[in-house]
């Protein structure tokens, strides 16, 4: 609710598994006495590895609700859509103008 960015993972590839590490990081954080029953949602875009069977099914299995925002919906989630451009003009971008 507060959009406080708890849990990252940094990686190559863009898998459910590091989704996953990255929810579990978060929750560890913010509810170290877990999550049954606090009435927790996550919202995300639709991305496959949001809406893949295992991600799905790790959410039910911890009693999280799932929300998508709408398809082709840019401003559902603008705040980290710009984040994400920040962190990769100032980290990402910066280191691969140096191998070139």
């Amino acid at each position: 609710y507060d959009k406080e960015i708890v849990g990252y993972k940094f990686s190559r590839f863009c898998r459910t598994d590091e989704l996953l590490s990255a929810v579990n990081d978060s929750i560890n954080y913010r509810f170290p006495q877990g999550v049954k029953d606090q009435g927790l949602a996550i919202r995300s875009d639709n991305g496959c590895q949001m809406t893949s069977r295992c991600y799905v099914k790790a959410l039910k299995d911890a009693g999280i609700k799932q929300e998508g925002t709408g398809y082709n919906n840019p401003d559902g989630d603008a705040y980290i859509e710009r984040f994400f451009r920040t962190l990769k003009e100032e980290t990402v971008w910066v280191g691969i103008q140096f191998l070139c």
